[in-house]
């Protein structure tokens, strides 16, 4: 019988299957993870490398350390081997707060920036500095995503508008870290804002955030990381009528709750607000959140939110009037003296589409309140709720994080496997411990 070899095969198919080869993800280029180990097996495998663009359309260096540094040359000759493709470009220089002074890793940006007409997806993480600094020329024809910025602290920025990426035709979707001591504003970032449908933010002012949302009225998909508190100017509020996820990571639900009052969100399918991370305990007025809801009258279908270890107000029992169509939530530092009676009712029943519960609690729950739960989930896998609602409860998790408290007894595990041959999926558990 005939026998196939890798040579046999036609040259267009082995470059179909090296292109498959490498890594989907960027990693820093080297011979074990780059077009250059292909090239190191034989004189064709070399020759059809060298002749296949799109092996060479990627290219990711660590500049934190000498090991990272490659000659100006060799990265010449990568990017010439890419001919006319859209480049992927990823550069990784975390650490220093301060543009280097060795004309060689100029060089490098330099270079980088040459091809800037075929960026395609670039990640500068870098100083800010530099980022001032980078030789692009515009118009950025293929540019569509765009990620940068540095968190270190005491970066030196200068003092004018950032204008590297301001023209940039089909940039949607952009990725900034500003720096830890606050020194660098998103205001001072010019970007085309109306093309974006994705924005991610991390170390962002509550100001900051209003910027990225009254500036971008495309977006669709939102998210910030670490949020800290800054007064956002009084306005009336504005319809983000595009967005139909939005998170807010902070360490206090308070510092989120202050961007609410400035918006509506007529067409938000998720929210996240606040963090398994929590500074200090605060009381939470929940008119705020209640006042967004029903401004906005959006079909919200996963919501996500601390509730400070706080017991329930009535407040936010109303909340969940507003949320029929709720189908996902997880609770934050939840505390189990809120009462969960309001959830058993059938009539009128609260969030009557829900399916998928999950609860984050400091410490594993107490007897009568886990009986309180198991009740719960009897009424919402029951028959009866299905025929009034058309859904049931299909995931139910309760996680502590306080490792040393004690799992339910026998007793109620006996209920939980009862629950479970119900079809619902639950657990009770410990986790890793809230920093």
């Amino acid at each position: 019988m005939a026998t196939t070899t890798m040579h046999s095969l036609p040259v267009e198919l082995l470059a179909e299957i090296f292109t498959h080869c490498l890594p989907k993800n960027a990693t820093p280029t080297a011979t074990s993870n780059s077009p250059l180990l292909l090239m190191r097996v034989c004189r064709l495998w070399r020759d059809i490398t060298v002749a296949t663009p799109v092996l060479w359309t990627t290219f990711s260096i660590d500049l934190t350390s000498a090991k990272g540094m490659i000659p100006s040359e060799s990265l010449e000759l990568w990017l010439s081997r890419s001919q006319n493709m859209p480049l992927t470009i990823n550069v990784d220089d975390a650490g220093c707060e301060e543009p280097r002074a060795d004309p060689q890793y100029w060089m490098v940006y330099e270079e980088l920036c040459r091809h800037a007409q075929r960026w395609q997806s670039v990640t500068f993480n870098i100083p800010f500095a530099a980022i001032w600094c980078l030789p692009t020329q515009q118009p950025l024809k293929l540019l569509k995503g765009l990620k940068f910025g540095s968190e270190e602290e005491d970066q030196p920025v200068p003092g004018q508008a950032l204008e590297s990426f301001a023209t940039a035709p089909q940039l949607r979707a952009v990725d900034i870290t500003l720096d830890a001591s606050g020194a660098v504003y998103i205001q001072g970032i010019h970007l085309p804002w109306h093309q974006l449908t994705t924005f991610r933010g991390t170390l962002f002012a509550t100001y900051e955030c209003a910027f990225v949302l009254r500036e971008a009225t495309n977006l669709v998909d939102c998210r910030f990381s670490d949020v800290s508190t800054g007064m956002v100017s009084d306005s009336p509020p504005k319809p983000h009528f595009q967005l139909c996820e939005l998170q807010m990571d902070a360490r206090n639900l308070i510092t989120c709750l202050d961007l609410l009052p400035f918006f509506s969100f007529p067409n938000l399918k998720r929210l996240a607000l606040g963090s398994l991370v929590r500074e200090g305990r605060s009381q939470i007025s929940w008119s705020v959140f209640n006042s967004l809801l029903s401004r906005s009258s959006c079909s919200l279908v996963r919501l996500d939110i601390s509730v400070n270890n706080i017991k329930w107000t009535d407040s936010l029992v109303e909340c969940f009037s507003l949320l029929p169509s709720l189908e996902h939530m997880e609770i934050f530092w939840f505390n189990e003296e809120s009462s969960i009676t309001p959830l058993l009712q059938t009539s009128n029943a609260l969030l009557p589409r829900l399916h998928t519960l999950v609860l984050y609690s400091e410490n594993s729950p107490s007897s009568p309140w886990i009986n309180d739960i198991v009740s719960l989930l009897f009424v919402r896998t029951s028959d009866k709720w299905v025929t009034a609602h058309g859904a049931s409860l299909q995931h139910f998790h309760y996680i502590w994080m306080r490792l040393g408290d004690p799992y339910p007894d026998e007793t109620v595990q006996s209920r939980i496997k009862a629950l479970r041959d119900r079809g619902l999926h639950v657990e009770f558990r410990p986790n890793e411990p809230f920093v």
